[in-house]
């Protein structure tokens, strides 16, 4: 008996051990989780600070968006190229934040505030409206871009 005793203490200890150990498994999980939603809001900051610091280096393009201020002006077909390379930019930066999304890490008021981010960018140089809509998925296929387009709607 007293070997009977033994094992179930040793069976005990060991469910006891396994309990403890899901339990840390879960908190690792948790802080992996945060520290993914974290890097990935930190992400992009990242690629709008470059977005900004695009314009603080490069007076050309900073002429340009003034240019552009102005909607249905003339550009040289250098300057159409920037502008399509500056939209291709928002648009990358759109569906990183579509991704985040998708992936449930940005939401809410994060979330709000990257596409108001965008949004300011678009809102600020009126004259690129015309090369963004092409391209965009239709309507009803991404929360992300809807918000992007009512943004877009109210702009116009």
């Amino acid at each position: 008996m007293n070997l009977d005793k033994i094992n179930r203490w040793l069976s005990l200890s060991a469910n006891i051990g396994v309990l403890i150990g899901i339990g840390f498994l879960s908190l690792e999980i948790r802080q992996s989780n945060r520290i993914a939603e974290r890097d990935g809001r930190s992400d992009l900051v990242s690629e709008d600070i470059e977005i900004q610091r695009s314009f603080l280096e490069n007076p050309t393009l900073v002429e340009l968006m003034v240019k552009l201020e102005t909607p249905e002006t003339e550009l040289t077909s250098v300057e159409r190229f920037q502008v399509q390379s500056y939209v291709a930019t928002l648009r990358s930066r759109i569906s990183n934040i579509n991704i985040s999304y998708e992936s449930g890490l940005l939401d809410g008021e994060p979330l709000q505030r990257q596409v108001s981010g965008v949004l300011a960018n678009i809102r600020r140089v009126p004259g690129i409206l015309h090369y963004f809509e092409p391209g965009m998925p239709p309507r009803g296929d991404s929360v992300v871009y809807d918000m992007i387009r009512d943004g877009i709607s109210r702009i116009e």
